[in-house]
């Protein structure tokens, strides 16, 4: 008897853990304007996707707001960090939004540092997103979110007119990324860090025409 109820108390546990796992699976859902992203998180800094917006948490994160106590992005305009939280660097955020002529969505767009307070699973919804399939980047580095239908490919796949010369996410300090490595679902995570040789166009073609003769 008390072996049948062992096996049962085993049973249920993992039944409930795999409840747990399956209701917190790392994903991305959406790939413009509203992606609910749903990623671990370690105790520290992490490098996560459309950052900027980790505090419209959903009701089933994990992490609360108040495990989050900084998010700041990075400037290519000024090459220096804006705060988001704590205390919102409004000058610095609204000189961003000018250099960006007011379209909000490519800052929104942007990776961004989190410093969460403790492990757990993170899922927050963002607003105004720009596909990683269309996004512009700055010659030199440039802090990149991942989108639902850039999974699958490889950054060599998506480069368009870039000219890709390092690529790196976060975990527990700087990985190299593999450029011939298609993006896996566990990537909804990871924000990138790029660095480009010119100024360019992810997704867009590399092929130019033939030039009009003499």
């Amino acid at each position: 008897m008390k072996q049948k109820i062992i096996f049962v108390v085993a049973i249920l546990s993992l039944l409930s853990l795999a409840v747990f796992v399956s209701a917190y699976m790392e994903q991305i859902q959406g790939d413009e304007d509203r992606i609910t992203y749903t990623a671990s998180v370690r105790q520290g800094w992490n490098l996560l996707n459309a950052g900027i917006y980790t505090n419209i948490l959903t009701v089933n994160s994990d992490i609360q707001e108040s495990d989050i106590t900084a998010v700041f992005v990075y400037s290519p305009s000024t090459n220096q960090y804006i705060r988001i939280k704590p205390n919102l660097e409004e000058d610095k955020y609204n000189t961003e939004k000018k250099y960006y002529d007011g379209w909000t969505s490519k800052i929104h767009s942007l990776s961004a540092w989190v410093y969460v307070e403790r492990d757990g699973m993170i899922e927050y919804e963002t607003d105004d997103v720009i596909s990683m399939t269309e996004r512009e980047l700055n010659s030199g580095w440039n802090f990149v979110s991942v989108t639902e239908n850039a999974l699958g490919q490889s950054l060599n796949d998506l480069k368009g007119t870039c000219n890709i010369q390092k690529a790196y996410y976060y975990l527990e300090g700087y990985q190299e990324l593999d450029l011939n490595m298609d993006f896996p679902t566990d990537m909804s995570s990871q924000g990138l860090l790029i660095k480009v040789s010119n100024s360019c166009q992810f997704g867009g073609s590399s092929v130019t025409p033939p030039q009009i003769p003499n």
